[in-house]
This record gives C-alpha cells, sequence and structure tokens, in this order.
C-alpha cells in the first residue's frame, strides 16, 4: 500500500488459468487505485496486487490474495483490525470461536465473518476485540459472564404471562387506569 507507512507482501502462489486451466501463467505486480471516505476523510488508496497472466489464452485475472489485500487496505484506512489480526487475538485467548463468542457475548457469525474478511467490525467492536487481547480483560469478562448465568429467567420472574391467553385477554379488557 502506498499511501501507509505497512508494507504488504503477498504469496508468490501461482494458480492455474481460471479460464482455460494452463498451468503456464505469470505473475506480476500491478498497482490499483480506489477512493474510500469515512466520517469526512476522503483518500484514494493504493496498493500493489498480483496480477495473473495466462501464456496460453492471454487471459488476466486476480485471486484471493488480491482480495485480502484490498480487504486490509481498507482495514487499515479505517483504523480497524485486519481478518488476521482478529482471528491472532482469539487464538492467543487459546479460545475456539464458540467460547470466543460464549465469553465475549459476540455472535459466533459475526466473530467467524471478521476472521474471514467477509465484513469489517464497526470501530466500537474493534475496540472491543482489542480489549479483549488483554488476557486480563478476557478474564473478567469470563467471571461477569458466569456469574450472569444465575439469573432469574423472564418466565420466572413474570409468571403472569403463562397460562390461557384468552385469560390474560378477559383480564386485561376488566383492567381500568383510576384518576
Amino acid at each position: 500500500m502506498k499511501s501507509s507507512n505497512n508494507i504488504i507482501q503477498f504469496p508468490a502462489t501461482q494458480p492455474d488459468c481460471v479460464l482455460c486451466g494452463s498451468k503456464e501463467v505469470t505473475t506480476r505486480e500491478e498497482e490499483i487505485s480506489f477512493p474510500m471516505s469515512n466520517r469526512g476523510k476522503e483518500e484514494t488508496l493504493h496498493i500493489d496486487i498480483p496480477v495473473h497472466q495466462c501464456k496460453e489464452c492471454d487471459f488476466e485475472f486476480t485471486g484471493p490474495d488480491a482480495a485480502k489485500l484490498q480487504h486490509d487496505a481498507v482495514c487499515r484506512f479505517l483504523n480497524v483490525m485486519t481478518p488476521s489480526e482478529v482471528r491472532e487475538i482469539r487464538e492467543k485467548s487459546g479460545l475456539t470461536q464458540s467460547k470466543f463468542a460464549e465469553v465475549t457475548g459476540i455472535g459466533i457469525a459475526s466473530i467467524n465473518r471478521w476472521e474471514k474478511g467477509g465484513v469489517i467490525q464497526n470501530p466500537a467492536m474493534d475496540n472491543f476485540l482489542f480489549l479483549t487481547g488483554i488476557p486480563e480483560n478476557l478474564n473478567a469478562l469470563s467471571t461477569r459472564r458466569q456469574k450472569s448465568s444465575n439469573v432469574i429467567s423472564f418466565k420466572q420472574k413474570f409468571p403472569a404471562i403463562e397460562g390461557d391467553v384468552n385469560k390474560i385477554n378477559e383480564k386485561r379488557k376488566l383492567f381500568k387506569l383510576q384518576g
């Protein structure tokens, strides 16, 4: 990425041609530019991506590496963690996605999408994820979640909602405010 101090390297994988299937494919680095805007801040991002060209049919294409580089550049522009950084925080804690979701209260689908780059977390969730990377914070959340499992369920606290709906509606019709 030219607009950042971060150095981005991409793997030197040599895919087969997606059009004709040939293994005779070359890869070159090409700069792409695209505009981004966030909270009044506008910038054109410039990143180098791998572009593959088939020697047989002359077809040019990009692959998942290029998409990942573009996604990471957008994350950096938005000042949020990249998918690999989100995954690293969870993995350093030694938790599976399921257990991390349980401890943090974040939906497992969201964690999965953030780690795979399907969507980008908002800044508030990014800050929360960052804080979970501090072991003391994750331990405090775990303890807090264990204590909250002792909460009285809604049905236990409000038994009047259980029962025959018709009877409840009859009582509702009889109710009048005094005043």
